[in-house]
Formats: C-alpha cells, sequence, structure tokens
C-alpha cells in the first residue's frame, strides 16, 4: 500500500495499484508498478482529490484543480508519494480540439527526478489514449529541466498578463503575474 504524504485524511491513506497496465507480475502473483532503478520511483495512480491535497501543499504558485482527463504519481519502495501530475483539458480555448492535453499541475516533495518522470509519463499515456499533444505552462523564471529531460520543447513565450479576472469570469484575485513559456510534446 502506498501511504501518501503530506496528510492522509483525505484519501484514506492509501494509493492502489492499477492492474497490469502500469506494471509487471511478482512472483507471488501480485501486480506491481515499474520502477525506476536510477530513481528508485515508480509510477502510481492516484485519484484527483489526492493530486490536489498534494498539489496545495508542495505547489509554489498554483492552487488545486477542479477536473482532470488523469493524474499520476511518484512514489518510493516503501510507498511514499513524492510528486503528483495533474492531466486536463487545455485551460486556452482554442488549444481545446480534442486531440490536445495539458499537464494542469505538477508538484513534488523536491525529490530528484520525480518531476521529469511524471512529465514522460503523462506524454506517454496521453498518446497511449489518442491524444496527438501536450501542453503545459512555465514561469520563465523556472528553468524547465524536467521537461528538457522527458523531451519537451518551448514553442513560445506568452506575456504576462493583468488577470485572469473578467466580469463573466470572477477569478481570484492572489494572481501574480509572469511571462510564462509554452512547452508541447507530440506524438
Amino acid at each position: 500500500m502506498l501511504t501518501p504524504e503530506p496528510s492522509s485524511a483525505a484519501s484514506g491513506g492509501h494509493v492502489s495499484h492499477a492492474p497490469e497496465a502500469l506494471g509487471t507480475r511478482t512472483d507471488s502473483g501480485q501486480t506491481r508498478a515499474r520502477r525506476n532503478d536510477a530513481t528508485g520511483l515508480h509510477l502510481v495512480p492516484v485519484s484527483l482529490a489526492q493530486a490536489n491535497e498534494h498539489v496545495a501543499a508542495w505547489h509554489r504558485h498554483n492552487r488545486p484543480v477542479p477536473g482532470a482527463k488523469f493524474c499520476v504519481g511518484a512514489a518510493d519502495d516503501k510507498g511514499v508519494l513524492h510528486a503528483v501530475a495533474i492531466v486536463g483539458r487545455p485551460v486556452a480555448r482554442n488549444f481545446d480540439d480534442g486531440v490536445t492535453l495539458e499537464v494542469n499541475r505538477v508538484a513534488s516533495n523536491g525529490e530528484r527526478n520525480a518531476n521529469s518522470m511524471l512529465y514522460g509519463a503523462c506524454a506517454r499515456a496521453a498518446f497511449a489514449l489518442g491524444y496527438t499533444r501536450l501542453i503545459t505552462y512555465t514561469q520563465a523564471a523556472e528553468g524547465g529541466a524536467s521537461l528538457r529531460a522527458a523531451g519537451w520543447k518551448v514553442i513560445a513565450e506568452r506575456p504576462a498578463r493583468k488577470s485572469w479576472d473578467t466580469v463573466s469570469r470572477p477569478r481570484y484575485a492572489e494572481y501574480i503575474s509572469e511571462v510564462r513559456q509554452l512547452w508541447e510534446a507530440v506524438a
């Protein structure tokens, strides 16, 4: 069983492994997720509620998200969850073409290589589901090493916005205006 950090209240304290799709059979017949020997981490499915709990605790500048297509986590052999990714429909309606998804959030406790592992896993999962493009944004001050390591490319730089707030769609006031980079992975 996996024990998510930082708290287990919202999730009931456990994350279960998905059958066969993420893993291999052990001698005892149990399914075990593939392990990255270089990092000691393996991929695990997580619910949106679990992922959002970790985003709230770990993400530097964004809040949890209201919905997702799928979520994935990176856990160690003791079952501790070190990073989560949330993938959903693109926020920008011009990208919402039916074949593009967006990595809306990636959050970690700083575990080495966990973010790269998740960006790569998100791309593979999206492509396996028939999507042909995956996008995400970073603030310009963020280096993007995890994305580059996972094979993503910067395709545009977006200017800072005053706010996402509009009369028809009020947004929270804590928005920090930053120049952003748009990244993409294509099938």
